[in-house]
């Protein structure tokens, strides 16, 4: 089911042996992204598809203690066994860049594990992570809001069935979504990190003199794991025969008119105290701009308006150049974020 191995900053490098064991659990492909301490870029190379070729690659990277480092190692589901699917992957609209396997960026990269159901079998060509990360997270609002919203990390979450995820941006840092286990200072997305000792079953006679099966555990190697997973493909049609379905860009969240009203006004209220110097500003709502943008009702220029104020969009100080008006509400843009939106 995958596994993501985070070494944040301050820890020691995760070791050969445990490499190797989550690399044998989950042999169809690995990558990692590094950011070196006092950089402000991040470094993604993906599609190791041996132990020793990423064993060797590592050694030649020198880890340092204060590098953040993540590594993913894979079991495709969907998308297809290539290193183009291997993650992590970076955030953006065309895939040529989402799905680098090499790429030195100062954009906002990830790797997750699990299962995204929405987007799991959609495409032959593309993975359920490498559609969320082109379709979805590419949305500026969710960008621009993910590190400091706690609701948009909580839609974030739940909309990929609560399964983990690491974020790694140049100037924000790590952010980790979902339940990790940390041992030694490495946070891991789940236990199959863990070498498993086989143990033989045990046999008894029970209390009606029948033969029962005691309790043994095993992990089944790279080789028979795959075995097993093409079985299970071939018998079931997992994947190999579900429906492909045409994706409709552009693919977004669900939009803020439809979740919670009280997730509404929480993201409202940290927005505008992130950026609003003072109480008498009025508050704009962000999210109904946002998720608008394509059908403003009225579009002129505000030469009434203040020289500098706040900018709806980008949160900057900027010279208005726009006022916008739809359903029930009314914002400020500067030319900038105005052009953005109105090409978009």
């Amino acid at each position: 089911m995958c596994i993501i191995a985070v070494k944040p900053k301050g820890a020691d490098m995760i070791t050969e042996e445990t490499i190797r064991t989550m690399f044998e659990k989950n042999a169809h492909g690995a990558g990692f992204m590094i950011q070196r301490d006092g950089e402000e870029i991040i470094n993604i190379r993906k599609g190791f598809v041996t132990v020793q070729h990423l064993l060797a690659y590592l050694k030649d990277l020198e880890v340092k203690k204060d590098d953040i480092f993540v590594v993913h190692f894979r079991i495709a589901t969907s998308g297809g066994i290539k290193k183009e699917m291997c993650h992590p992957f970076i955030v953006h609209r065309k895939s040529n860049k989402a799905n680098a396997v090499s790429m030195a960026t100062n954009l906002l990269c990830f790797a997750h594990n699990g299962i995204i159901s929405d987007l799991n079998g959609r495409s032959k060509d593309f993975s359920d992570t490498s559609l969320f990360a082109m379709h979805y997270l590419s949305d500026r609002l969710i960008q621009d809001n993910l590190y400091e919203s706690s609701v948009i990390q909580e839609m974030v979450e739940k909309f990929v069935d609560n399964s983990r995820l690491a974020f790694l941006h140049p100037k924000k840092g790590l952010l980790l979504l979902g339940t990790w286990h940390e041992d030694g200072g490495i946070h891991y997305s789940n236990t199959g990190y863990k070498k498993i000792v086989y143990t033989p079953p045990t046999y008894k006679w029970d209390a009606d003199d029948d033969y029962r099966w005691g309790q043994g555990y095993g992990q089944n190697s790279s080789k028979e794991t795959d075995d097993m997973y093409e079985k299970m493909f071939t018998d079931h049609g997992y994947y190999m025969k579900k429906k492909e379905v045409p994706i409709q860009a552009p693919i977004g969240f669900k939009t803020p008119e439809q979740l919670e009203e009280q997730q509404i006004s929480k993201l409202a209220e940290q927005y505008n105290e992130r950026i609003r110097k003072d109480n008498e500003k009025k508050d704009f709502p962000l999210s109904k701009m946002v998720e608008q943008k394509n059908d403003f009702h009225v579009h002129r220029r505000a030469p009434e308006y203040p020289v500098v104020d706040c900018c709806t969009y980008c949160g900057q100080y900027k010279q208005i150049h726009h006022e916008a008006k739809g359903d029930g509400f009314s914002s400020c843009l500067c030319k900038g974020c105005f052009d953005t939106l109105a090409g978009d």
